[in-house]
């Protein structure tokens, strides 16, 4: 460009811009974003709660199953390990032992005999402490099998890895004619030497009889 030309150039331009500026505002791609751009970001917001949202539910459905799941486990190891069959058998030792002391209680005047009857389960309750012949000894080997199993129970159901209904279904009645049939034999037992026997079966029927 010539001298000429580049003076006729810079003399026009404060004009061009005069005119740019005088001229309506046209909506450029940056003023267009920034005017959708909330409703996008609103939406991936919404898309990505509901996306986290049903991932939960996934998980917790996923969860809830994986604790039925484990629950169900314990309830065929129940079976299959032979517990029905262990408190069957400690009922036949404590009916056969009421059956055997009946005769002479029934013997003794009506007003001794509350205190026989009394000092007739002290006799039971001593012989399965001492194990004092092969028909307690394996009775007291069963009852311990039981409290055993309720001590798993328990701590899968405290933290939350088994279903508390599952168990509670299963296994409350259970644990409550354990625990109250038995407690004169865990009360001697406590004071002999054994602190905890029991405790976890007893925690197990609170914490499933309060939810």
């Amino acid at each position: 460009a010539t001298p000429c030309e580049n003076a006729t150039r810079a003399e026009a331009l404060p004009g061009l811009v005069q005119a740019l500026a005088d001229a309506p505002p046209k909506m450029g791609t940056v003023g267009l974003l920034t005017k959708i751009s909330p409703w996008i970001d609103a939406s991936a917001k919404i898309a990505t709660v509901a996306v986290l949202g049903l991932a939960f539910w996934q998980y917790y459905q996923t969860g809830q199953d994986a604790k039925r799941e484990r629950s169900l486990q314990l309830v065929a190891e129940w079976v299959e390990g032979g517990q029905p069959e262990r408190i069957a058998s400690v009922n036949s030792f404590l009916l056969n032992a009421a059956a055997t002391a009946r005769p002479q209680v029934e013997a003794l005047p009506e007003t001794m005999r509350d205190k026989a009857w009394a000092n007739a389960n002290e006799r039971i309750i001593a012989s399965l402490v001492a194990r004092d012949d092969s028909d307690a000894a394996k009775t007291r080997a069963d009852i311990d099998q039981l409290f055993s199993f309720f001590v798993r129970l328990e701590i899968c159901v405290s933290s939350g890895l088994c279903d508390a209904d599952v168990a509670s279904n299963y296994f409350l009645v259970e644990a409550q004619s354990l625990t109250t049939e038995l407690a004169p034999l865990v009360v001697k037992l406590r004071e002999t030497g054994h602190p905890a026997y029991g405790k976890a079966a007893e925690a197990f029927v609170s914490r499933v009889s309060t939810e």
